[in-house]
């Protein structure tokens, strides 16, 4: 028995002792931009009561105490007791990947020790970015006239652009159906889409905007909203008149195609029959 005690005595700290680590951070990654919880467990691994012990947690860059509360105080943590102490912390939109440290002081009256520990980073992840090009407007557009405008969406961004709409206006033409549903846009991806324009006959020739709006949510469903504009140039009638008289629309090619054809078959067998007799007198 006596050495047993002796053996007791000499693994376990006289007095009030407190062993404190992090036990554990959500989420795991901490991510730039959001907010993270931390659990630092102070354990009282000595032979008597702690008593009034006061945690000051301090931070530096990347982090931040939203609630601007780093101090707890514990009455009494009892020989063999364990607490859990909870913070949350606001991690900075542009903190970079990495591994970052801070500590805690504890202790009662002037005796303090301090624990450093660290929380691993990641770069918040960027949301999609829309933007809109102008691909194309045919026929060419003119006062009075309609037109279809065809553009380009662009995720230029690595974040997806989930249940995306494509809505466009124009002072210079009524757009009918002026929304488009285009659904998910990943990375690097784009998609096309058509607005059937009715140009105002009043309108004179030169370049106008059509202005875009794109609406889409993030990973965490929060709406977003891009707004762009791309322009469309009107010319006179008569410019679009001269730029159409000199094309053959493909139904009048086909037509011909046809005629010519069956001219063909008309025509050699003619041929042959007319120049029979001259060929038996031979």
């Amino acid at each position: 028995i006596l050495l047993a005690s002796v053996a007791f005595a000499a693994t376990v700290p006289i007095g009030p002792v407190l062993k404190v680590e992090l036990a554990k951070y959500d989420p795991f990654p901490a991510e730039a931009g959001s907010i993270a919880t931390i659990w630092i467990k102070a354990e009282n691994i000595g032979t008597e009561p702690a008593r009034s012990e006061v945690f000051t947690l301090s931070v530096d860059y990347p982090f931040s105490l939203p609630n601007n509360d780093p101090v707890r105080s514990y009455g009494r943590i009892s020989s063999g007791e364990d607490i859990l102490l909870e913070y949350k912390l606001l991690v900075d939109a542009n903190a970079p990947n990495g591994t970052y440290k801070m500590k805690i002081r504890y202790g009662s009256g002037q005796v303090l020790e301090e624990k450093e520990f660290e929380i691993t980073v990641k770069e918040q992840e960027k949301d999609a970015d829309l933007k809109a090009l102008f691909v194309e407007i045919e026929p060419a557009a003119y006062p009075g006239g309609t037109a279809k405008l065809t553009m380009d969406i662009i995720n230029r961004n690595p974040g997806t652009a989930y249940f995306t709409v494509v809505s466009a206006r124009s002072d210079v033409a009524l757009i009918e159906r002026n929304e488009v549903y285009v659904g998910n846009l990943e990375s690097d991806d784009f998609d096309s889409v058509d607005f059937d324009l009715k140009i105002r006959g009043d309108a004179q020739p030169g370049e106008y905007p059509v202005h875009v709006t794109m609406q889409y949510k993030n990973k965490d469903s929060v709406p977003l909203e891009k707004n762009d504009t791309i322009n469309i140039k009107i010319i006179s009638a008569n410019e679009a008149q001269q730029s159409t008289r000199g094309e053959l629309p493909i139904t009048n090619i086909i037509i011909l195609v046809i005629v010519l054809l069956i001219a063909a078959r008309l025509v050699v067998p003619l041929y042959r029959w007319y120049f029979k007799p001259f060929r038996n007198r031979k």
